[in-house]
């Protein structure tokens, strides 16, 4: 009888040991499949942060490219970008791919129309100092390639609002020619404000007190900083990154307040 009861214990730790045994495999497997679920997870979003840099990286060398006031975008689903990434799976004949990867960019480099000149929207400006403004916007890209290059043309804006005491300022728009000689015409009003092609606006203000006033144009006004969003699509995750870049002056207007003391 005694030899019975212990063989009936070991059955019974027998199967107490295969019962842990399987609920210790059921649980590693559970494990490793949520270890390899947030793996992929992570790859995922590693993936959508370089392709959101790439975008980064083409907006930069887009805005180095351009003259100020650029507006350009390019869709997740834009030519460029099929023609630039293929389907990350081995596609067997007649297959589609389930995803592709991607991303958008936009680059902003305009400010918002002005609808009233209240405080917050006034620029200030100290004694003997002065804003440059360029009195037109670039435009006219309508591809990757033309986004890169300088020479397309630079287009017309509708004309600029001044809001402030004209007679505490000086005006005056700088260009250069062809010749590269500079071209500086003067005026006393803000009437004296035209559009042109690749001129700056000069605004001085050439009095021993800080002067403010509001510049208004309805298709925006170049600003100095531009700014580029860009987000990476890879399977379901999404990243975007977004960044400021500065558009330096030409060297001829570097020297931004010769207008004073005339």
């Amino acid at each position: 009888m005694r030899i019975k009861r212990y063989q009936g214990n070991i059955t019974l730790l027998a199967l107490f040991v295969l019962l842990g045994s399987a609920l210790l495999g059921v649980s590693v497997a559970l494990y490793m499949k949520n270890f390899f679920r947030y793996s992929e997870n992570i790859n995922n979003y590693e993936r959508a942060n370089y392709l959101a840099k790439a975008g980064t990286e083409l907006g930069l060398a887009i805005v180095g490219s351009r003259e100020p006031g650029l507006e350009f975008t390019i869709e997740s689903g834009h030519q460029f970008i099929k023609d630039n990434f293929d389907c990350p799976f081995t596609l067997k004949e007649g297959e589609n791919c389930p995803f592709q990867p991607a991303f958008s960019l936009t680059i902003s480099g305009l400010s918002q129309q002005l609808n009233n000149c209240n405080e917050s929207q006034k620029i200030k400006v100290g004694p003997g100092l002065s804003v440059i403004v360029p009195l037109f916007k670039d435009s006219g890209i309508s591809n990757i390639d033309a986004a890169l290059h300088k020479e397309n043309q630079l287009a017309r804006g509708t004309p600029f609002n001044f809001y402030g005491e004209a007679s505490k300022w000086r005006f005056a728009t700088v260009s250069l020619s062809n010749q590269n000689e500079l071209l500086l015409e003067q005026g006393n009003t803000p009437e004296d404000i035209k559009c042109k092609t690749n001129t700056y606006l000069v605004i001085v203000n050439p009095t021993p007190d800080i002067q403010e006033f509001c510049l208004e144009n309805s298709n925006g006004i170049a600003q100095e900083s531009v700014k580029i969003i860009s987000i990476g699509f890879f399977k379901d995750k999404q990243l975007g990154t977004e960044t400021f870049a500065k558009q330096a002056l030409p060297s001829f207007l570097q020297g931004d307040n010769y207008l004073i003391g005339e």
